[in-house]
């Protein structure tokens, strides 16, 4: 898997992106003289997943997962968190879950959200 990340630019009100820089150490460079000119960022890696409509999931990013009950469907909004080294699916009321289990039809990106919204 290939490490993607971007930054919410506080102060601009963008996000940054790594794929938009020849490689990562020019990412964080770039990231840092942005840092130190006064600027907060942000920071999210890509999970490794795009939703259903192909757009990439970000870390904190809020999402809808559908999860398949029997023969009907249950729906979940959560976010998810890098932590025990791999990414979890967290959302109230559904134990959290390694997302490594389902298929990139399962999750949604929920627009309109703040950066860390949840």
């Amino acid at each position: 898997m290939n490490k993607k990340f971007r930054a919410w630019d506080k102060f601009n009100g963008c996000y940054w992106y790594s794929d938009n820089y020849k490689n990562l150490a020019e990412f964080f460079t770039a990231m840092q003289n942005l840092i130190d000119g006064g600027n907060e960022l942000i920071f999210e890696m890509w999970i490794g997943l795009n939703d259903k409509n192909g757009r990439e999931i970000y870390e904190n990013m809020p999402v809808k997962f559908t999860e398949i009950v029997g023969y009907g469907t249950r729906e979940h909004i959560g976010k998810f968190t890098f932590d025990r080294g791999c990414f979890w699916f967290r959302a109230k009321g559904r134990a959290e879950c390694n997302w490594h289990f389902y298929s990139n039809n399962c999750f949604e990106i929920i627009e309109g959200e703040a950066p860390n919204g949840l």
